[in-house]
C-alpha cells in the first residue's frame, strides 16, 4: 500500500488490501517479542513491556495517540508532523517511525466518527431500519473509518517494533457481548451497523479475520515515565491479569470501557505501582471525551486525552517528566482546523 493511499482519498479500502493487511496485522499481533510477556499458554499477552529495559534496549520517546474514530485528517497530518532530528534537522513522525526513533502507541477506537456527523448516523440509522446495510451514507461513514484502520494496519506491519495499537472498546468488529466487550450505540446503532456492513461489502471472511485481529491485540503499554491504556483501570490490576488480560473479562472491560469517575479511588496508582514499583510516572488514556484536550486526574497519575474537537498527541521523554504546556503537540496546520 502506498503511503497515506486512504487517507487522501478517504475511500472504501479494496477486499484484496483489508485482507492482505489484516492478515500480516494478525501474524504480527501473536507473534512472540522480548516486550509482549506471554501468557501461560504461551501466547503473547495483553501487556507491552518497556520497563526498565536491559543494556542492549533504548530508551524512547513515546508518542500517544488519541481516539482516532475515523478522523482521516487528524491521522494523515500526524504522520506528516515535523519533530526536530537534532542538528537543525527535522523528520516526520512516520520518518522517525522508520528510523526507529520513537514509539508510537495508538489508545484505540479506530471507526466511528462522532460530533461533526452525527446527522449522518441518524441518516444511516432511518436506512438501516429500511433494510439497506450499505446505504450511501454508511459507505462515506465507513471509508472513513476504514481508511484510517487500514492505514493504522499498515503501520503496524511497518514497523511492529515502533507502533502500538492498543484495543479500544470500539475495536469490536462483530459487535460481541461477550468475554468483556460490549456491544455499542450512540448516534444510531453503530455497532450492529458496521457488523452488518462489514459483512455485506466483505463477506464474514474478512470480517472474521479483523476480529481475530481484534481479540489479539495488547491493552497496556507500560514505560518508565508512562502506563498507557485505552481507559481507565476500573479496578486495581496486577502485572499477571495485565498479561491475562485476553482471558480474563473484568481486565479486558476493566481497561475498555470504564466511565469517568466510576473506577476505584487507587486504581491508578495501585496498578501503576504493580507494574513499575513506583508512581513517578503518569498513568494515559482516551474514551471519555474530555474538554480543552486534556484533564489530571487522581492527584496528577492519571491524565485523559481524547477531545473529538482536538486535534493533539501526546509526546513523553525518555528524559523527563510530561510538561503539559510543552508536550501536547497540535499536528494539525490551522487552516485545516474547523469543528462543528
Amino acid at each position: 500500500m502506498k503511503k497515506n493511499t486512504y487517507l487522501n482519498k478517504a475511500s472504501l479500502p479494496g477486499s484484496k488490501d483489508l485482507e492482505k493487511l489484516a492478515k500480516k496485522a494478525l501474524f504480527f499481533s501473536r507473534h512472540e517479542s522480548l516486550w509482549r510477556p506471554l501468557t501461560e499458554v504461551q501466547t503473547p499477552g495483553t501487556l507491552i513491556d518497556f520497563i526498565n529495559p536491559g543494556q542492549n534496549d533504548a530508551l524512547f520517546d513515546v508518542i500517544v495517540i488519541p481516539d482516532l474514530h475515523g478522523r482521516t485528517s487528524f491521522l494523515k497530518n500526524l504522520l506528516d508532523f515535523k519533530i526536530p532530528e537534532g542538528d537543525g534537522k527535522d523528520l516526520s513522525i512516520e520518518e522517525a517511525l522508520s528510523k526507529n526513533k520513537i514509539h508510537l502507541v495508538f489508545l484505540g477506537d479506530a471507526l466511528h466518527t462522532e460530533v461533526s456527523t452525527k446527522d449522518r448516523w441518524f441518516l444511516a440509522k432511518e436506512l438501516f431500519e429500511q433494510g439497506d446495510y450499505a446505504s450511501e451514507p454508511m459507505k462515506q461513514e465507513m471509508a472513513e473509518g476504514l481508511s484510517v484502520y487500514i492505514t493504522l494496519l499498515d503501520l503496524l506491519c511497518k514497523y511492529p517494533n515502533n507502533f502500538f495499537f492498543l484495543r479500544g472498546n470500539h475495536e469490536n468488529i462483530k459487535n460481541k457481548n461477550d468475554d468483556g466487550m460490549f456491544s455499542f450505540k450512540k448516534y444510531a446503532y453503530e455497532g450492529e451497523m458496521t457488523s452488518l456492513f462489514m459483512e455485506h461489502q466483505y463477506g464474514q471472511h474478512i470480517r472474521d479475520l479483523l476480529e481475530n485481529f481484534e481479540d489479539a491485540l495488547p491493552l497496556v503499554y507500560a514505560g518508565n515515565r508512562c502506563v498507557i491504556s485505552h481507559a481507565e483501570p476500573y479496578a486495581p490490576f496486577d502485572r499477571d491479569s495485565m498479561i491475562h488480560g485476553h482471558f480474563l473479562a473484568q481486565v479486558m472491560n476493566g481497561l475498555t470501557w470504564t466511565n469517568n469517575d466510576v473506577a476505584a479511588e487507587n486504581a491508578v496508582e495501585l496498578s501503576m505501582a504493580a507494574l513499575l514499583g513506583h508512581n513517578n510516572a503518569v498513568w494515559i488514556s482516551g474514551h471519555r471525551p474530555v474538554c480543552d484536550g486534556y484533564h489530571f486526574q487522581r492527584n496528577g497519575l492519571f491524565l485523559q486525552i481524547h477531545d473529538p474537537r482536538s486535534t493533539k498527541v501526546l509526546f513523553v521523554s525518555k528524559d523527563r517528566s510530561i510538561n503539559i504546556e510543552t508536550d501536547f503537540w497540535e499536528v494539525t496546520p490551522p487552516t485545516e482546523r474547523m469543528f462543528s
